[in-house]
């Protein structure tokens, strides 16, 4: 009764009510909470509720006596205002996409619930397999619709794919072992192939010298070839100068008289001093 009498004393001084009391009132009072929990929650008179409510009904929310009714009807069906709003966004979605209200989407749900409950999986799973397919439809560049046309699609070529790998296998005569074998000596392989390229490289530098070479040993052979030949005037002079009744010799012969000459030098040293004077005394003139 005190308390009572408290309370009254604090509406007849106008004692101001804070502002987070005011606003925890209004909400409580929307969602259909009845007088006294809110007066006791909040630890305040049901008289200082009703003074609340009726300033907020004046100055702020004409129609919340009607929103406390949803409340209330809400309540009786075990839900709350968050459930209706969340209801009412779904709603607001399906008309948005142009989905229609009629039983058809609860036959959906229902029929949806139902294949969770034989397949048993929970809900949020049968939402995570559907985002699932439809990542994979669009991987696909497919339309879920089409899924099943293009998994078939895709595994008549991995089949294809399959066939090929076999008869190659038969052709080349590869086993698995092979390639792993393949694969392990392939380092040493590429060392191989690395140390014939050089060697290559190097036969190629001693084959260029070798051209090199037989090419100046060919010119010198063509030098001392053309040094040996006789001029046909020279012949001529030979042949003009030979007595009547002198013996006349051949080139090849006179060939090998200069050969006996080089290779025996000291046999025949008269006959290389009169040659050097000739030289000398030519030179001279």
């Amino acid at each position: 009764m005190s308390s009572l009498i408290l309370e009254f004393e604090k509406i007849k001084l106008g004692a101001k009510i804070p502002s987070t009391i005011r606003k925890q009132v209004n909400r409580e009072w929307q969602e259909g909470i009845p007088r006294g929990q809110i007066a006791e929650k909040n630890q305040i008179g049901a008289a200082t509720v009703s003074t609340i409510v009726s300033e907020c009904r004046v100055q702020e929310h004409p129609d919340i006596d009607l929103l406390r009714e949803v409340a209330l009807a809400l309540r009786r069906e075990n839900l709350t205002l968050a459930d209706f709003a969340s209801a009412m966004r779904l709603r607001n979605k399906m008309m948005e996409w142009g989905l229609p209200e009629d039983p058809e989407i609860e036959d959906f749900i229902e029929t949806v619930n139902v294949n969770c409950f034989k397949a048993g999986i929970s809900h949020e799973k049968f939402i995570d397999n559907v985002r699932y397919v439809t990542s994979i439809a669009n991987q696909l560049n497919s339309s879920v619709d089409g899924l099943p046309s293009k998994i078939l699609e895709e595994q008549k070529r991995l089949k294809s794919y399959k066939k090929r790998v076999k008869r190659m296998r038969s052709d080349y005569n590869v086993t698995k072992k092979d390639l792993e074998d393949y694969i392990n000596k392939r380092p040493l392989l590429i060392q191989e192939n690395e140390r014939l390229k050089m060697e290559n490289k190097a036969y190629e530098s001693d084959a260029l010298v070798l051209r090199k070479t037989n090419d100046q040993q060919s010119i010198e052979l063509f030098e001392y070839r053309y040094n040996e030949m006789i001029s046909e005037n020279e012949l001529k002079k030979l042949d003009e100068s030979w007595l009547p009744n002198e013996h006349r010799i051949s080139v090849k012969e006179l060939h090998e008289l200069a050969h006996e000459i080089y290779h025996h030098p000291v046999e025949h040293i008269d006959i290389i001093r009169r040659l050097k004077a000739n030289r000398i005394q030519s030179m001279a003139a």
